[in-house]
């Protein structure tokens, strides 16, 4: 959490909080994935959909 790029936008909370709640099993890790991809987005940050 402390190298994002840019710490603020509605996307980056959200995709941190998704992180917070799926390391504490609250929510599944595909929750906090789409999240992430979203503030990656956001954030200027190239992406693809390639699921491992």
């Amino acid at each position: 959490m402390g190298h994002w790029l840019a710490q603020t936008g509605d996307k980056y909370k959200a995709a941190r909080q998704a992180c917070l709640e799926a390391w504490d099993e609250k929510v599944p890790c595909t929750a906090c994935r789409d999240a992430f991809i979203e503030a990656a987005k956001e954030a200027g940050i190239y992406i693809t959909h390639k699921r491992l």
